[in-house]
């Protein structure tokens, strides 16, 4: 329910309404999951990740949508730059350096979100981008020293 509220809030009238109506068909199986995605993806393109990745609640695993990495790494960053541009410019020059040294493997996975976290605390839809954003975290995270072992 949180989610159509945020989707709401994003979508003209018209676009929320034909949103619900792609899920009502979808819904009495009128329309194939391949033209729901088509459609919902070109309906929230340039719209927050998010709201993307939310609609995934509605499709069947194999269907989830995964939303350009590029434009949510740029909207990632305008956000923080708007965000943080006035108060804390460091901010944005940090996690840009936190980034370059994931990208040139510098740091790993783990580091790297978690300095990201920390970074960005208390900015939970930072976060959610950010996360968005990132490779998935290898399943089996919890038993990270079957990993650390293979010398």
């Amino acid at each position: 329910m949180a989610y159509l509220h945020e989707l709401e809030a994003n979508l003209s009238p018209a676009n929320f309404s034909e949103f619900l109506a792609i899920l009502e068909d979808f819904k009495y199986q009128m329309l194939s999951t391949e033209v729901v995605v088509k459609r919902v993806q070109a309906m929230l393109a340039g719209k927050p990740p998010s709201l993307v990745t939310g609609f995934n609640i509605f499709l069947p695993i194999d269907y989830h949508i995964k939303p350009q990495r590029f434009d949510v790494a740029m909207s990632l960053v305008k956000k923080i730059r708007q965000r943080f541009e006035a108060t804390d410019p460091g901010v944005l020059s940090s996690f840009v350096d936190i980034l370059t040294r994931f990208q040139a493997d510098a740091i790993s996975l783990t580091e790297t979100r978690s300095k990201v976290r920390a970074l960005l605390q208390g900015e939970s839809d930072s976060l959610a981008d950010f996360d968005t954003f990132l490779p998935p975290a290898p399943a089996a995270s919890s038993s990270s020293q079957s990993s650390s072992s293979s010398s």
